[in-house]
């Protein structure tokens, strides 16, 4: 009787990698357009006024054109006040 060749492979007994999660906060400045802010973990402690507008899965929801109770624009979880626009206002960041 003829033995199986053997091949030395591994069995990968290594869990699956998992879904990368979504940084839970997206930040948006009420004084300006930046988007640098669109999905970090932590509220930066130099950002003012800092408010929740919705959650996260309601922010990645798609609005229609015809919709007038949501805004296309409104794509934040945050609201605040960032550094750049504090120092524009005369106030300190």
């Amino acid at each position: 009787m003829a033995r199986p060749k053997n091949t030395n492979k591994r069995i990968d007994k290594r869990k699956p990698p998992r879904k990368k999660r979504r940084p839970p906060i997206r930040l948006a400045c009420a004084g300006c357009d930046r988007e640098d802010y669109d999905g970090v973990w932590r509220i930066p402690k130099n950002w003012e006024g800092v408010q929740r507008h919705q959650t996260l899965t309601q922010s990645y929801e798609v609005v229609e054109e015809t919709d007038t109770h949501k805004s296309q624009f409104d794509w934040f979880t945050h609201l605040g006040t960032c550094p750049d626009c504090q120092e524009a206002d005369g106030r300190t960041a």
